[in-house]
């Protein structure tokens, strides 16, 4: 017993030893390079006729390699549950969850202290925490009533069609959108997690305020628009004339928790861009692909309030869509 304690412990050893070499041999190497050659070393193992689990498994535990591993797993698991429940929610209940799952994984993969990962696991920790939190309170995560609204004006708009439907589940909401996830956590800090060698610095500092100061506007907006729907469903004499929420931040802009997010995760993928010296990185695709996909969802959103409300129409004219800024004229109270 003793004996297989021990091969076990060296098998161990030696997975980690492979994760390590990996590691090493890419760091302060481009994106485009870190995305390649973990998958090619593992390619090229199982080719080998001198293979071992343990190499295999050490090469798996590459962060990046593991984060891509279980984001498969997340829309294998969202397609599946989707399907058994007839739910199509069923990524939105990760959506806070992944980013923050892969960000952790980097950061516990790090083989050395490296300032600017710490800070991006920290901010990247309290966005999935109070996002998670906030998704449970409005009960998100219970079966058939977490649901998006939105998804029957999809299923609608693609004429019930049954295929269509499922189509659309695999492409778009399970693959796509854990994709998108994926590259909005795990890129980012890939790409400083290659770049650790590279010093915190003024523009780091910079960074930081400015993701934190997103995040407290995220906040304090989710937050105003839950205590206003709290109140409208609770004391019926407490809803307003026009039945949607205008105060606050959203005085001066429709969607000012959109505009924070798509600014936190901006700021997020400046992290990798500014440890890496380079102009352009990958580490903005997903902040890019979210802010297209945030102005689609927004157009039908605003589609049906328009339709519910009829004042939501003036309300257009009167306040920005993202960008926070001084209404045109006051609003009819």
């Amino acid at each position: 017993r003793s004996r297989k304690v021990m091969n076990i412990v060296k098998g161990i050893w030696k997975a980690l030893q492979y994760r390590a070499a990996i590691c090493s041999g890419i760091h302060d190497q481009p994106l485009f390079v870190g995305f390649s050659v973990p998958f090619q070393v593992l390619i090229s193992e199982f080719s080998s006729n001198s293979k071992s689990v343990w190499s295999i498994v050490g090469i798996s535990l590459h962060p990046w390699i593991l984060s891509c591993f279980v984001s498969i797993l997340a829309a294998i698991l969202a397609f599946v549950l989707s399907t058994v429940f007839n739910e199509l929610s069923m990524v939105d209940r990760y959506w806070s969850i992944l980013p923050t799952l892969v960000v952790l994984i980097f950061q516990l993969s790090s083989f050395s202290f490296s300032l600017r990962l710490v800070i991006m696991t920290m901010l990247a920790l309290y966005w999935g925490i109070r996002l998670t939190y906030n998704f449970y309170i409005k009960g998100g995560y219970v079966l058939h009533v977490g649901e998006d609204y939105r998804w029957r004006f999809v299923r609608e708009l693609l004429g019930n069609n049954p295929v269509l439907s499922v189509l659309f589940n695999i492409f778009f909401i399970c693959i796509f959108q854990t994709w998108l996830l994926l590259f909005l956590g795990a890129v980012p800090m890939y790409e400083a997690y290659l770049n650790s060698s590279t010093a915190f610095n003024a523009r780091d500092f910079l960074l930081a305020l400015l993701a934190i100061a997103f995040l407290a506007g995220e906040t304090l907006a989710d937050y105003q628009m839950w205590k206003f729907q709290s109140e409208k469903a609770n004391h019926p004499s407490a809803r307003t004339a026009h039945g949607f929420f205008r105060d606050g931040l959203f005085r001066y802009s429709r969607h000012p928790n959109y505009f924070c997010e798509i600014g936190f995760w901006v700021t997020f993928a400046c992290f990798g861009l500014n440890s890496s010296g380079r102009s352009t990185s990958f580490s903005l695709l997903g902040a890019i692909t979210l802010s297209i996909l945030f102005i689609a969802t927004t157009t039908l959103t605003e589609k049906i309030s328009c339709e519910k409300y009829p004042q939501y129409t003036e309300y257009q004219t009167t306040t920005s869509m993202f960008i926070p800024w001084f209404p045109k004229k006051s609003f009819t109270q």
